[in-house]
């Protein structure tokens, strides 16, 4: 090593300097990469490694440079990212195959065993970071310790067994995935044993490693074929333990997913103390992150073996005509042609002004909280706390709501509200605040959801939200980011809505589509367009009547309900059902 030069510029240590061993060994091994990583300068790679979101590295060329020529041996992450990187760089620039990462092991290694022992009591974050499932890392060797990383007999055990007996997939695949290998090679493997198995064709080596991608890579030394035909040899020495060795792997992977959310959590908030960041705000984003990993392990993905479910929604629909999952809006005609409010789905409920958008939408949670039991959430950026709570009381009491407003009540109202005050009981939560954002409801939802099974939320009116963007492409956003927060949480999420055109504008006419916003439009799976004719004309001979036009429907019909309008009690209530809805 004496007296040359990498190819990017840097002196390379002397030999001489070096003693043997593994830091020897480390340097020699990472200047290979160094080499072969191409970018010119190492102002490129600190600015490369820096830009990398998945590194989270702070590396200059200052760094760089010492670490290079031998002035300082790296440690924990600043290592882990800088030999993870360039042999990322070097493959992308046409190393030969398998060659980077050979050498990144390499460094990986001789990091291992130079490095110095944690002191007692330390927590062993500052270390080397493990490779997460997905990176340049192809092979099935073994994996390190500093992490309860998985297993990679168990996998080849799991997989082995899958390939011997059809059997031991079906027991497997209930509770198993694919990002449950910490190999992206098995996982490869086990995701294509899956789709044979799900054609009906036999799962057995050869028509796998047929099968599997060419760019999958195994051993160095070893074909696909001859590694899997090693898979199935090793599986039939341990027979019988492939479901034990899935439900380590199953319990690794989450131990390793914990891990590596505290060290992003570790490495992302130090930069917040000393930007002396809100500390609730910091706890509130941890908190949320740990939530969606314990949802996400508590609800396996199933794939092709998930349709279990949809058969017993089926037979129940069929047999009580009520769909599962689903809330009732609390009017049987409108359930009847959307299936009721369905767990992911975006709900809008538009019309003009004074029509009783906010009336329907606080119906909706009357009947999710109070007639069903469930949890609902109710944000209200128009009105407090207590003018909603009385709203409740009229439609529940019958009690007019100009009457709880101005007093004058009779003692047979009384009876009724007191008769009402049940309501106390109600898993209804109402969050009123004129200067509601996106991150606040989700917030909200998440901490509900997480400790209350919180079932439907409704946001009242969704133009006074403040947008997760303020620039032109708010509105677009903050409707993605409405029908994001549905799906995430498996619930139906209702957001009322004002029409683009005035009434005045549209000559009175019943509002339609166009009136609406572009991305609510575009977002929403279903749009509910309230309509009174007697707002516009007291003498309508349809006099407390409304329409409830179901005029987008991503999964059913569209249709006109009628329903009853009872202003004074501050609700609509459904008619009696005739025929089913027009089209």
């Amino acid at each position: 090593m004496a007296g040359r030069r990498g190819t990017l510029g840097v002196a390379l240590p002397d030999e001489t300097t070096v003693p043997p061993g593994p830091r020897r060994d480390f340097l020699v091994a990472l200047h290979r990469l160094y080499v072969e990583a191409g970018p010119p300068g190492l102002r490129a790679i600190a600015k490369g490694i820096r830009d990398d979101s998945s590194l989270g590295s702070t590396l200059n060329p200052s760094a760089l440079g010492r670490i290079l020529n031998g002035a300082v041996f790296p440690k924990g992450y600043a290592l882990r990212t800088l030999s993870t990187w360039l042999a990322g760089e070097a493959q992308n620039h046409g190393t030969a195959a398998g060659e980077a990462e050979i050498l990144r092991r390499t460094v990986e290694e001789s990091w291992q065993q130079a490095r110095p022992s944690p002191k007692k009591g330390t927590s062993g974050l500052g270390g080397a970071v493990p490779e997460h499932p997905g990176t340049a890392s192809a092979s099935p060797e073994k994996t390190r310790s500093d992490v309860p990383w998985s297993d990679a007999r168990d996998e080849r055990l799991v997989l082995g067994g899958m390939l011997l007996n059809k059997d031991v997939i079906a027991d497997v695949v209930e509770h198993l995935r694919a990002r449950d290998f910490s190999h992206s090679a098995h996982a490869s493997i086990y995701e294509t044993i899956l789709d044979v198995y799900a054609n009906g064709d036999p799962a057995d080596a050869a028509s796998i490693s047929a099968r599997l991608d060419k760019s999958v890579q195994v051993q160095a030394d070893q074909s696909v074929q001859d590694y899997l035909d090693g898979l199935v040899a090793e599986a039939r020495i341990a027979n019988e333990i492939a479901e034990l060795c899935a439900m380590r792997l199953v319990d690794r992977a989450f131990l390793r997913d914990l891990v590596l959310l505290g060290r992003r959590v570790d490495r992302e908030h130090v930069s917040e103390v000393e930007a002396d960041v809100d500390a609730r705000a910091t706890a509130m984003s941890t908190e949320m992150s740990l939530r969606r990993l314990l949802k996400q392990r508590e609800e396996p993905d199933q794939g092709e073996f998930g349709w279990e479910g949809a058969l017993d929604e089926i037979e129940a629909v069929n047999s009580r005509g009520i769909p599962t999952g689903g809330i009732s809006t609390g009017f049987p005609r409108l359930d009847y042609v959307i299936g009721s409010l369905r767990p992911g789905q975006l709900v809008v409920v538009a019309g003009d002004h004074s029509m009783g958008k906010s009336t329907l939408a606080l119906d909706f949670v009357r009947s999710c909280s109070i007639a069903q039991g469930l949890a609902s959430v109710f944000f209200s950026c128009e009105m407090t706390d207590s003018e909603i709570r009385m709203r409740l009381l009229s439609a529940e009491g019958r009690v007019p709501l100009f009457r709880l407003r101005s007093g004058g009540l009779r003692e047979e109202e009384w009876t009724r509200l007191a008769r009402h005050f049940k309501l106390a009981a109600a898993l209804l939560y109402i969050e009123d605040s004129p200067r509601l954002s996106m991150q606040d409801i989700r917030e909200r939802s998440e901490s509900l959801s997480a400790r209350n099974d919180l079932r439907l939320a409704v946001v009242d009116c969704v133009q006074l939200v403040v947008a997760p963007d303020i620039d032109h492409d708010g509105p677009r956003s903050l409707a993605r980011s409405l029908k994001q927060l549905a799906r995430d949480l498996k619930i139906p999420v209702v957001v009322v809505s004002r029409l683009i055109a005035g009434t005045a504008a549209r000559s009175e006419r019943p509002p339609s589509l166009s009136d609406l916003e572009p991305s609510l439009l575009d977002e929403a799976d279903v749009i509910i367009l309230l309509h009174r004719e007697d707002a516009h004309d007291k003498a309508s001979p349809r006099a407390g009547e409304a329409d409830l036009q179901v005029a987008k429907q991503r999964s059913g019909p569209t249709g006109v309900v009628t329903v009853a309008f009872q202003a004074h009690y501050s609700r609509f209530m459904p008619l009696e059902p005739t025929d089913p809805p027009t089209a």
